[in-house]
């Protein structure tokens, strides 16, 4: 592993473990196992470490989500997939440090992003972005779709797919708080969701 991803993975996970103010540059340095001043010749201040954190956690998640949907030939896997895969983004950070390093830790990584979001109008940008992202995506999907009969032609993609990309977040939140939200929930969500699409 190259230097600048090993100071992400350790970005994050002492982000996680500590909070983003207690996780000082130095202590990241530490554990990286380089010096301070090495630290800084990758990234000028923790601030830019940061927003390079969300970078990196939007590109491993594409990965993670490219895998995920190798194998989705219709609409409807897919829609299926997005909505089953729900206590999975919940966790977000298993998918990008591991379960053995994120069962270590005292925040999510979502919990990570809306706390810094607020005092950084910067990582709040960024994570707009990638919820922007995530909505073309989804709309695209919804265009298709609807252009193929699959879905209803008579509703407006751009709010289907906020609806959606609603229900991802808001159902993962949820879940946090209720265990009885379980697989079962999440196949509901979609049996309920492609009935309104399609009848």
């Amino acid at each position: 592993m190259k230097t600048r991803e090993k100071i992400l993975r350790v970005g994050i996970e002492l982000f996680l473990k500590k909070g983003y103010n207690k996780a000082s540059m130095a202590l990241i340095a530490t554990e990286v196992g380089i010096k301070k001043a090495s630290l800084y010749h990758h990234f000028k201040n923790k601030e830019e470490l940061a927003i390079c954190v969300i970078d990196y956690f939007d590109e491993k998640m594409g990965e993670w989500s490219i895998e995920k949907k190798k194998h989705i030939t219709s609409f409807k896997q897919f829609l299926h997939l997005i909505i089953i895969s729900i206590p999975e983004f919940r966790n977000v950070e298993d998918v990008i440090l591991g379960k053995e390093i994120s069962n270590d830790v005292s925040m999510g990584f979502n919990d990570f992003t809306l706390a810094l979001s607020r005092e950084n109008k910067e990582v709040k940008n960024k994570i707009k972005e990638i919820f922007n992202k995530t909505q073309m995506a989804l709309k695209k999907s919804i265009e298709t779709a609807q252009q193929n009969e699959i879905i209803r032609n008579d509703i407006d993609a751009g709010t289907i797919a906020i609806i959606i990309h609603s229900i991802i977040e808001g159902a993962g939140v949820l879940s946090n708080f209720d265990n009885e939200i379980d697989d079962q929930v999440f196949q509901n969500i979609y049996e309920e969701l492609l009935k309104l699409l399609t009848r």
